[in-house]
C-alpha cells in the first residue's frame, strides 16, 4: 500500500460499505485519513481499524443532506490541513420504488446528497486539493448512474448527474 504513503485521504461516508473498506484498504503507515460521516460513534470504530494499521486518522462530522453541515465540515478541514490528495466522494444514500410512487421530497434529497453535496463538499474543498501535486477525485457511483433500472428512477438520476458533472 506504498502508494498511499505521505497521503491525506479525505473518505466521506466512511462508517461502512465501501467507504470504510476504502479506508481499511488505504489504511498504513504514514497515511493521513480523514474519516467523515454522520455516525461518529461507528466512525471511531473504523479509525480504531486503521490506527491498528498505523494510519494516522481525523474523525469529522458530516452530513452531506446539510448544506451548513458541509460548510462546518469544510472549515474544519482547513482548519486542520494544508491539501488533500485523495478526495473520496462516497456518501449517499439509495432508494428503491417506482417512480410514480416516489414523492418529490424524496426525489430532492436524493438529489441533493447524491449530487449537489458532492460538487458543493469538492468545489468548497478545491484550494485544498489544488496544492497536492498529484491530486485525485474519486467518485462512487453505480452502474445505474449508466444504464436506469426499474425502482431506481430517483437514484438513477443522482448517479447519471453526478457522472455526467465530473
Amino acid at each position: 500500500m506504498g502508494q498511499f504513503t505521505n497521503k491525506v485521504i479525505l473518505i466521506t461516508g466512511a462508517t461502512s460499505g465501501i467507504g470504510k473498506a476504502l479506508a481499511l484498504q488505504m489504511a498504513g503507515k504514514n497515511v493521513h485519513l480523514i474519516l467523515s460521516a454522520r455516525r461518529l460513534d461507528e466512525l471511531k470504530l473504523v479509525q480504531v481499524e486503521c490506527e491498528k494499521k498505523a494510519a494516522i486518522c481525523t474523525c469529522l462530522y458530516i452530513d452531506m443532506a446539510s448544506p451548513a453541515a458541509i460548510e462546518e465540515f469544510v472549515a474544519a478541514v482547513f482548519k486542520q490541513f494544508q491539501k488533500i490528495d485523495i478526495l473520496v466522494n462516497n456518501a449517499g444514500i439509495s432508494q428503491r420504488s417506482q417512480a410514480e410512487e416516489t414523492a418529490i421530497e424524496v426525489d430532492r434529497k436524493i438529489m441533493e446528497v447524491n449530487f449537489f453535496a458532492q460538487v458543493n463538499l469538492t468545489k468548497s474543498l478545491w484550494p485544498l486539493i489544488i496544492n497536492s501535486a498529484h491530486a485525485n477525485i474519486v467518485l462512487i457511483s453505480s452502474v445505474v448512474g449508466t444504464f436506469g433500472f426499474p425502482q431506481r428512477s430517483g437514484y438513477a438520476a443522482s448517479k447519471h448527474a453526478l457522472e455526467g458533472y465530473f
